[in-house]
């Protein structure tokens, strides 16, 4: 049987796990599926989708360190964090 990275996580996520942890709409994450911006479910039956969990946290951590970047890029990039007028 497979088994998720971590064996407290479950394998598959529902899309209802996964919009409400991704604080998405299911609108929203087939639209990313789509330009190939998140993991794409499984079927595992004619009416039944899920996530692969490993997956879902691998995009979810990706995701995390890109904004982390592009955030350092957009704030610090020839800028100084200091409250103006201090020194």
């Amino acid at each position: 049987m497979l088994q998720a990275h971590n064996d407290d996580l479950p394998l598959f996520m529902t899309w209802e796990n996964v919009m409400e942890s991704a604080n998405l709409c299911r609108l929203t994450i087939k639209r990313m599926i789509a330009a190939g911006d998140f993991p794409a479910p499984v079927l595992l039956s004619p009416k039944v989708q899920r996530f692969f969990t490993e997956d879902y946290l691998d995009w979810l951590e990706d995701r995390s360190v890109n904004h982390r970047v592009q955030f350092e890029e957009q704030t610090c990039a020839g800028h100084s964090l200091r409250p103006a007028g201090s020194r």
